[in-house]
């Protein structure tokens, strides 16, 4: 690795986008529709993780962060969720990076890797961390994350009201934001309302989260894989909640 090469990634880095920010499972990259682009730059993980390597020594870890950023959830897509904690790590915890909305991100997609280790308490310190740079730096879209990532920790640990409060809290801080920043807090909101019994508001906000892909869909995108639906049947005169597994609509 040198510094022509590891500029060169950090430039092909930061032309990934995902729609639905938020979410838990795989984004969907963005690039009209072709996804051919996003397993060339898969293909490059373990140069991308040099490369954050190589900044780092030569001191930019502000450099390493925004690569970071960037690219974690390309380890998320291959399912390598140890190797993304790694590569996140090279970037976060060295050197003296400064507070951005990058290293936000980052902190929220360790944190999100962090939980589907089962790792509650990590999860929670780079959520609260995540949580803490976006509100020194006032950056709306680092706080959403933060409040979505504490929200699934106290969710697993079942303080369910409280993850309904930190995920509502999210919500409202997404406000002007992207519609689809929506997604993920909307869908907490709903889970831990459900956890509590109240079906009727847990169906509201479950319809809500739903139709805050449709940003998304209208352009030709919205999830390929199976998702999860929150679904009514009637059952005795009263109203029940229950999941059902549905395919979303190819994009076009």
């Amino acid at each position: 690795m040198n510094q022509a090469e590891a500029r060169r990634l950090l430039a092909l880095s930061g032309e990934a986008e995902w729609a639905f920010p938020t979410s838990f499972a795989n984004s969907i990259p963005l690039r009209g529709g072709d996804s051919r682009w996003i397993d060339r730059l898969s293909a490059q993980r373990e140069a991308l993780a040099q490369a954050a390597r190589f900044l780092v020594d030569e001191g930019d870890e502000d450099a390493a962060v925004e690569l970071a950023a960037n690219v974690w959830r390309l380890w998320l897509r291959e399912r390598d969720i140890d190797g993304g904690r790694g590569f996140l790590a090279s970037a976060l915890d060295v050197g003296t990076a400064r507070p951005s909305p990058a290293r936000a991100l980052a902190l929220y997609g360790d944190a999100l890797l962090a939980i589907k280790q089962g790792d509650l308490e990590g999860s929670r310190r780079r959520s609260q961390s995540a949580l803490d740079v976006a509100t020194e730096i006032a950056d709306p879209t680092g706080q959403v994350l933060g409040l979505v990532g504490l929200s699934r920790v106290a969710f697993e640990s079942g303080e369910f009201e409280r993850a309904r409060s930190l995920a509502a809290e999210a919500r409202r801080r997404a406000e002007g934001l992207d519609p689809a920043m929506s997604q993920a807090p909307l869908h907490m909101v709903a889970q831990a309302t459900r956890m509590s019994g109240d079906y009727d508001a847990a169906a509201r906000s479950s319809r809500r989260a739903w139709s805050s892909t449709d940003a998304w869909t209208t352009r030709g995108w919205c999830p390929s894989s199976y998702t999860t639906l929150v679904t009514w049947r009637p059952i005795g005169g009263t109203s029940r909640l229950r999941s059902a597994t549905s395919r979303a609509p190819r994009g076009r």
